[in-house]
């Protein structure tokens, strides 16, 4: 086993593999975010108001169409995982999970999206609640949100790694790509926790910037996760 690269080294990596082609990475950044609206859209189109049968109904709606729309990250996966490996990305490469082995893929977006959807149960529950006693607890609900969101990303670290293994072995199944995930990831809960935790800054300056500088900062984290597999990988042979 080899030792493991600094969160420094894996960084320069990911910026190296950036170096003119952020064109390609910036855009399919801003095609997931617009395609990533299409639940939202739909749902509220289906259920426009906040009763607690449409509640559930747009639950259920909205997770199915999650589930679907992020297929996407494994389309993204590969862009990045080919300019970290210094080979040429297309945008049409960001439609792969829905090629090549879709229902695998879509396999491991429901176990993601299920750990979402539980997490976020508490703040759904806590809107519905106040919007139906038309209570105003922003701050509340702020929380709530925050703490989902933790939560969320502290439950996905063992499978953080399911939509690259997807990409770097396309005849894996669903479930081996989950476990294989597991395997890499034990004993770096933490460390990737932590690494992940490093582009807090670059976020909160992205926002200063009016959200601008998330064209580059969100592309940026998504090369260093590639990094950071190929990084596990190596280091777990």
């Amino acid at each position: 086993m080899t030792p493991h690269q600094t969160f420094g080294e894996i960084k320069a990596h990911a910026r190296g593999s950036l170096n003119g082609c952020y064109g390609i990475a910036i855009l399919s950044f801003i095609d997931t975010m617009l395609l990533s609206f299409i639940p939202t859209y739909i749902v509220g189109y289906l259920f426009p108001n906040n009763s607690l049968f449409e509640t559930i109904g747009s639950e259920i709606v909205s997770f199915i169409l999650t589930c679907f729309v992020g297929i996407l990250e494994v389309g993204l996966c590969l862009i990045y995982l080919k300019l970290c490996s210094k080979q040429r990305a297309t945008i049409s490469d960001l439609f792969y999970g829905y090629r090549v082995g879709r229902n695998h893929s879509l396999m491991v977006c429901f176990v993601s999206t299920i750990i979402a959807e539980v997490c976020s149960l508490p703040y759904v529950i806590l809107c519905t609640h106040n919007s139906m006693n038309g209570i105003y607890a922003p701050q509340q609900e702020y929380i709530a949100l925050i703490c989902g969101m933790v939560l969320t990303l502290i439950l996905r670290l063992p499978i953080s790694q399911s939509f690259f293994i997807l990409v770097d072995f396309p005849e894996y199944t669903g479930a081996e790509a989950l476990k294989l995930s597991m395997k890499l990831m034990k004993g770096n809960y933490l460390r990737y926790f932590l690494f992940l935790l490093s582009f807090v800054p670059f976020i909160i300056l992205s926002i200063f910037s009016f959200f601008i500088g998330l064209l580059w900062t969100i592309p940026y984290i998504y090369a260093s996760t590639a990094a950071f597999y190929l990084e596990l990988t190596k280091s777990n042979k």
